[in-house]
């Protein structure tokens, strides 16, 4: 029987799933391309209806963000953090060891990496989203893949019906604002204060207050998002599709053609099936959302599985290769990002807030990522770990960990 005592030891670098890496780097780039939006400005102005000026090219942009990557690189993370679960469960029982204490201390040193991202650098953080729905969902590990996959139908389908309760849970109270746009004006000329003008404190106290304001309802959203990817991902571990493709490659490829190609129409076709419940009964706005959720898991799991056939081949997977060293350490980049982008647009950093172009932070967008392929690889020559990744390991596991590779060169060369 396992112990609670046992060593929960951490994945080394000869253990992990190459493929995995891969396609993890591939969803931070979404994430980056969704989040520039929002540390831009931009956001803001779309959600208060207020014409954002797009520049050359950027309506055709920003149609094809929102078709290809909004929901869908945020499902492919959840999807994966998922299969990091699965995972972690697996070997803790190969070495005898219990998963209850670790995963809270885990799950509990991810949420404040996540509260400290809120507050410092940006309140869209995920991460403590994920460190609560880790929690709720590690009943399901290391039951046979029908169990999870009956728990992500059902929380999918409950979801689809949570736009009351997420109207309760959604304060200020909402008669302070008697519609939607007067509350996102408002929303917005704080932001423009708080970002566009503010100081770094000033601009911290109101991403603590907006947190804390609209935290319920973000919470409940994307846990009612996230959960059954989470769940979706542990199954498709379970099931071996993730864990020896080549020996799944007929279920692979059934599964990718009857993901991407539903969810790539329905993708497409979201922005009329929006129009059309807003125009109608809420009940018809309920029903486009949770269509333009579902379009958007079966696009991200048609990603996952398309990638997964594309690494069976030696072309493709030297091509993507480069990306693998971003998903070891995603965690690193995905703060580093808001570091970076916080910067940029804030008025104690650039000041760029309101001032650019959706053409222009999307090719940024592009830059920044490349820098940040070649500086994960620098990285991980001379390091075992990213720096953030290495302060989960000790917290989650109790004690240092070896950092540097030894022998490894400290300089550029």
């Amino acid at each position: 029987m396992p112990s609670r005592h046992a060593f929960v030891t951490p994945t080394q670098t000869p253990d992990r799933i190459h493929a995995l890496d891969i396609i993890r780097g591939f969803a931070l780039l979404g994430v980056l391309q969704m989040n520039l939006a929002f540390f831009s400005g931009n956001a803001y102005r779309e959600l208060a209806d207020i014409p954002v000026a797009a520049g050359l090219g950027g309506e055709w942009l920003l149609g094809v963000r929102d078709w290809l990557l909004a929901g869908k690189s945020i499902a492919l993370f959840s999807m994966l953090f998922g299969v990091g679960l699965a995972i972690q469960m697996e070997r803790a029982r190969a070495r005898g060891a219990g998963l209850g204490w670790f995963a809270l201390r885990r799950l509990g040193a991810l949420w404040l990496l996540g509260a400290a991202h809120a507050a410092l650098l940006w309140n869209g953080d995920i991460l403590h989203i994920y460190a609560v729905g880790g929690l709720l969902i590690l009943p399901f590990l290391g039951r046979r893949p029908w169990v999870p996959l009956t728990g992500a139908a059902l929380v999918f389908l409950v979801g689809s019906v949570r736009d009351p309760l997420m109207a309760l849970l959604s304060l200020p109270p909402r008669f302070l604002w008697p519609t939607w746009q007067e509350r996102a004006l408002w929303f917005l000329d704080q932001a423009d204060l708080a970002y566009g003008a503010g100081t770094w404190w000033q601009a911290c106290r109101w991403r603590v207050w907006e947190w804390a304001a609209v935290g319920p309802f973000y919470l409940l959203h994307y846990l009612f998002v996230c959960l059954p990817l989470f769940l979706l991902g542990m199954a498709l571990w379970r099931g071996g599709l993730l864990r020896n493709p080549a020996a799944h490659l007929r279920a692979i490829r059934l599964g990718f053609h009857a993901s991407f190609w539903p969810g790539l129409g329905l993708s497409l076709a979201f922005p009329a099936m929006a129009r059309l419940g807003s125009a109608g009964a809420d009940h018809g706005g309920a029903a486009a959302l949770a269509l333009g959720e579902f379009s958007a898991c079966a696009l991200a799991l048609g990603y996952l599985l398309g990638l997964l056939l594309l690494l069976q081949r030696p072309g493709w997977r030297a091509a993507l290769g480069p990306l693998a060293p971003m998903g070891r350490m995603a965690l690193s980049n995905y703060l580093a990002q808001s570091v970076i982008c916080a910067w940029a647009f804030n008025s104690h950093g650039l000041g760029l807030w309101n001032q650019v172009t959706p053409m222009a932070y999307t090719l940024g967008g592009f830059a920044l990522f490349a820098l940040q392929l070649a500086w994960s690889r620098w990285w991980l020559a001379r390091f075992r770990f990213g720096a953030a990744e290495w302060l989960w390991r000790m917290i989650s596991y109790g004690r240092p960990e070896p950092f540097r590779i030894r022998g490894a060169p400290l300089g550029t060369g």
